[in-house]
């Protein structure tokens, strides 16, 4: 078997780019007071409405504790709010509030910048099938044990 540089191997480019990426749009969003995992419970929040505490956890690949503390947080902050689901009393839902509406505006100016720098030289119809490979191999990865 042939041994490839790290540059030219998936798996090392997307955990470096990921890294990268977090590290560039951290330095962006802690002026706004909020760490990435924060800003992603939001936006999905934001883009897609109230859910179950339980599917945004699997959303956000967190655990159930972990993203109780998230919450937390993010609801001490007034940015989300949780209720008990009407049909299910276990169950809790989570919807984002005005407060945590105002604030996804603040990162979507800062991630629109943030992102035409980084797509700069990527046009669209490779944009696209990259997008499509990778949700290909989130996939695989979570139907993996």
């Amino acid at each position: 078997m042939k041994r490839r540089s790290p540059d030219e191997q998936l798996e090392f480019l997307i955990v470096h780019a990921s890294r990268l990426v977090i590290k560039k749009y951290y330095s962006k969003f802690s002026r706004l007071g909020l760490n990435p995992s924060q800003i992603t419970a939001l936006v999905h929040l934001e883009r897609t409405g109230a859910m179950n505490q339980t599917e945004l956890a699997k959303k956000l690949a967190l655990g159930k504790a972990a993203t109780g503390t998230l919450l937390e947080g993010l609801e001490k902050e007034n940015l989300i709010r949780r209720s008990r689901d009407s049909s299910d009393h276990r169950a809790i839902v989570v919807t984002i509030s005005k407060a945590g509406r105002t604030r996804i505006q603040d990162v979507d100016e800062i991630a629109e910048d943030l992102g035409t720098r980084m797509r700069k030289g990527v046009d669209s119809a490779e944009r696209k099938n990259f997008i499509k490979t990778l949700n290909t191999l989130l996939n695989n990865l979570r139907e993996m044990p």
